[in-house]
């Protein structure tokens, strides 16, 4: 199954907004409530028209879906307390959250909320649309490291999806 170009858009969006979420949180400049969606579709616009700016996306006609968009960061942003203590779980022990680069925190915690709360979307999808996301963030190191975290998860959450036929 092919992945929609304006959800794979709407994902890489999403990480830059919870990244400006978290980042605005620890510079103590505003925090973003889950449920504040006119503050949260201001920051989508913001990282939607950076990123049309860049040389690199300027010919790309994708769009953001917005109601897709936003339900994700709800979820990610009011449900992070637990997600990471989830997630925290799955790491060795040279990985720990507090170490962690927030955008590849943001990555996982997406990932996470994808196979938790969206059955609609194949598991090897999900896997693929956020190491293709952190790929254009991090070397392959951080990259495998994605990669490997989400596979637990969609070993956890979708264990048939991975069963031998």
């Amino acid at each position: 199954m092919r992945a929609n170009r304006n959800k794979s858009w709407s994902r890489f969006i999403a990480i830059q907004v919870l990244f400006q979420v978290e980042f605005n949180e620890k510079m103590k400049i505003e925090v973003v409530d889950g449920k504040d969606e006119k503050k949260i579709k201001s920051i989508i616009k913001n990282m939607h028209d950076i990123n049309k700016n860049l040389s690199e996306f300027k010919d790309i006609k994708y769009n953001t879906e917005y109601e897709w968009l936003i339900n994700l960061l709800q979820k990610v942003i009011s449900n992070k307390k637990d997600i990471d203590k989830k997630l925290s779980k799955k790491f060795v022990k040279e990985w720990s959250l507090k170490r962690m680069d927030s955008i590849l925190l943001n990555i996982l915690r997406s990932g996470f909320i994808e196979f938790s709360r969206n059955e609609k979307v194949p598991a090897k999808v999900i896997i693929n649309e956020y190491t293709n996301i952190a790929s254009s963030f991090f070397s392959n190191s951080e990259v495998n490291f994605v990669n490997g975290i989400l596979d637990v998860l969609a070993k956890e959450f979708r264990p048939t999806e991975f069963k031998k036929q």
